[in-house]
């Protein structure tokens, strides 16, 4: 899958509707091309193709938001070290509380318990 993901925003009802009828006339009804996904953050439109999620990322340019993804290896005694790349993009520092959600494709979605 190819996703691209549009963060809720405080925008009222017009600005949601508008936002996926665009979707919509480019790509039909959600099930053939893609699928939506809302989720807590964001919403993510999930494309068969990359085309159509390159698309996709163009016709909706200026809502868009690129996650970032890391593959991290759990060593045998449970522990994960995470790279000063993904601590300097986080903010995050030893001793923090992580929230770990399955999304639901084999990864998880990380973040900072406040």
């Amino acid at each position: 899958m190819h996703n691209v993901y549009v963060p809720w925003k405080n925008q009222n009802d017009r600005y949601w509707n508008e936002l996926c009828a665009k979707v919509v006339e480019h790509f039909g009804l959600p099930g053939g091309k893609y699928t939506t996904h809302p989720e807590t953050d964001w919403i993510t439109f999930s494309f068969e193709d990359a085309q159509d999620a390159l698309m996709c990322r163009m016709l909706l340019s200026e809502d868009v938001v690129e996650r970032n993804t890391w593959t991290l290896t759990v060593e045998e005694d449970g522990v994960i070290t995470f790279p000063p790349e993904v601590l300097r993009r986080t903010g995050w520092r030893e001793g923090d509380s992580i929230d770990w959600q399955a999304a639901g494709d084999g990864s998880f979605i990380l973040r900072k318990v406040v």
